[in-house]
């Protein structure tokens, strides 16, 4: 789970969580696996003076498919764009249906606020990403013009999942013995 500054990856056993770090702009890899699956997060700056380093977006890859979740500011509101892109169904954007996308990718924008997604879910066999909007901080202090929202990560291994696995995520993943 990637959630604000913090993550913990599949091998948490409690204590603390440990700290995300990154640039605005740069596209980290949060999981990969054998079967080419690629789940990456784009960071933004934000926070109190622009010093908190938060997900703006997830992409994830499988072949020639691409599913992608980002908060994006349409004139005053952020808004969850959901989209699905394959060959086979060119782009298309989610909103709150469920796509089947390919390659046993099956993408929903899921819960809905004023008719739009607030979260989404990004579903293969093995693996369940979960994907939260967040609304900036009611503190004052940062609540900047800059900060926007941002999204909380969750991934859920339903099954096994095909190994090796790598990124923030996937390198914690110890196989059951």
């Amino acid at each position: 789970m990637v959630g604000g500054l913090w993550w913990i990856g599949f091998n948490y056993q409690g204590g603390a969580w440990n700290r995300l770090s990154g640039k605005p702009g740069q596209v980290f890899t949060l999981y990969s696996d054998a079967k080419r699956v690629k789940l990456t997060a784009t960071f933004f700056a934000g926070g109190f003076d622009g010093k908190a380093t938060l997900i703006r977006a997830i992409t994830l890859t499988r072949g020639g498919i691409t599913t992608s979740v980002t908060v994006a500011k349409r004139r005053t509101r952020w808004v969850l764009e959901v989209v699905a892109k394959s060959p086979a169904l060119g782009a298309v954007n989610v909103g709150t249906n469920r796509v089947n996308a390919g390659g046993n990718i099956i993408v929903q924008g899921t819960p809905v606020e004023n008719g739009l997604p607030i979260g989404a879910t990004i579903t293969l066999p093995w693996l369940k990403v979960r994907v939260a909007k967040r609304a900036r901080y009611s503190d004052a202090g940062v609540l900047q013009p800059d900060y926007g929202e941002y999204l909380d990560v969750y991934l859920d291994l339903v099954a096994p999942p095909p190994l090796p696995t790598s990124g923030l995520f996937g390198a914690t993943y110890k196989p059951s013995k």
